[in-house]
């Protein structure tokens, strides 16, 4: 490694060094070339992908000497596509350690520890354009390119900010409803929808997802920002159930697209087989392969839907189940508001414990009163799997669900 050390001023030229570092840290990298473990620096950055003029990146480093004490020179660099290399923390495009000559006895150890934070666009930071960047981390002898540890790097990318927001998911949900007709009705289908908005909706399932446990919102959905369905396909394929595997078929009805599967008897459900979402891609949406687990069947205690279910807005209400200690249980109010014209839906995220209180506080920013389906409870029992897909500004969601639901009345 003697002949990568380079002696005199003449480094100091930015274009010969920028040059040189750059064949050096690629030599490094791939060589598979190592030190002894006993002298390391790590650079570590908090996300893979930022977003222009929204993220913030967060940069940490961390370091140790287990081996003899030695003087060293501390490099933190840039990485931008075009092959500039920024040095930490002025992103001189020279050879300028952020820290020289410093002395780290044996024994010395600096825990990771956050460096810097950096708005992702903004002239702070070196990372104004969409590509692949990277943070590296190294000990050289001091005035010198002679590394004397392993090289630390952590790559991310960086994007443009999209124009809209989208997500998607795929479900098969088993439900049991009591209906205006005062008669029990059970159901297993399978569905899907692939979503544009302008901007970020008030509820999404990414949101109710997001929930903190034991915690509920209250939201009006906007129909405003609903920027249209997106196309993933011609059919998403369903495989695991014990029944066979099925296919959920693409519909399209006046600039509407969704995915569905209404002819799945009650065998296609089962508590605990993993189902496996398959979409192949489409004009909007590009290919995934998601699996998830199918959660116990919910047994609803209260209410009891077989009599008329009346509830005072002003007041918490409780809402009990069989607790199986298991997934997560999500439950809700949805209500018409007669005023504004627009859905009030209350969300509920809690444990598996048999039993949750809507505050009083939330259900008194629910409207009373009628209208068609409104208001109606429901509550599931569900488990939800992350996927990501071109064309999805956020992460889509393959989601299994035990669900009861039936109509109220709210005083």
């Amino acid at each position: 490694m003697s002949d990568l050390s380079i002696e005199g001023k003449d480094w100091m030229m930015g274009a010969r060094i920028l040059g040189f570092m750059a064949c050096v840290l690629l030599v490094l990298a791939f060589s598979g070339e190592m030190f002894a473990a006993d002298l390391g620096v790590e650079v570590r950055i908090d996300k893979d992908i930022y977003t222009l003029g929204v993220d913030t990146l967060v940069l940490s480093v961390s370091g140790h000497n287990d081996g003899p004490g030695v003087y060293t020179d501390v490099h933190i660099a840039l990485g931008a596509p075009n092959g500039s290399i920024y040095e930490v923390p002025g992103w001189s495009t020279e050879f300028m350690p952020i820290l020289s000559n410093v002395y780290l006895e044996h024994g010395f150890l600096f825990p990771m520890t956050e460096l810097s934070a950096y708005e992702v666009g903004d002239s702070s930071l070196p990372a104004t354009e969409p590509g692949q960047y990277w943070f590296a981390a190294a000990f050289t002898s001091p005035g010198t390119l002679y590394f004397i540890a392993d090289i630390s790097f952590d790559w991310f990318e960086v994007k443009e900010a999209a124009d809209h927001w989208s997500t998607g998911y795929v479900e098969i949900s088993s439900g049991r409803y009591y209906d205006d007709e005062g008669d029990w009705g059970a159901s297993v289908s399978a569905d899907g929808a692939f979503i544009k908005y302008d901007r970020e909706p008030e509820l999404s399932l990414n949101s109710l997802l997001a929930l903190p446990i034991d915690t509920c919102v209250v939201t009006s959905r906007d129909f405003r920002i609903d920027a249209g369905n997106l196309d993933a396909g011609d059919h998403i394929d369903m495989l695991g159930s014990p029944d066979g595997n099925a296919s959920l078929r693409r519909y399209m009805e006046e600039g509407e697209v969704w995915y569905e599967n209404d002819d799945l008897d009650d065998e296609y459900y089962s508590a605990g087989a993993e189902y496996r979402f398959v979409g192949y891609g489409g004009q909007d949406v590009g290919a995934f392969n998601v699996s998830v687990v199918a959660p116990q069947t919910l047994e609803l205690h209260h209410p009891d839907f077989g009599d008329d279910v009346v509830i005072d807005a002003s007041k918490a209400y409780s809402v009990e189940w069989r607790s199986r200690g298991s997934s997560d249980i999500f439950l809700g109010i949805d209500a018409w508001d007669s005023v504004t014209h627009t859905e009030r839906h209350c969300s509920c995220r809690c444990s598996d414990d048999g039993e949750f209180t809507i505050p009083s506080s939330i259900m008194a920013q629910l409207p009373t009163g009628a209208w068609d389906d409104y208001p109606s409870l429901w509550i599931a029992r569900a488990n939800a799997s992350p996927f990501v897909a071109s064309g999805l500004t956020e992460s889509g969601y393959a989601v299994v669900l035990s669900l009861v639901y039936g109509p109220i009345s709210l005083e």
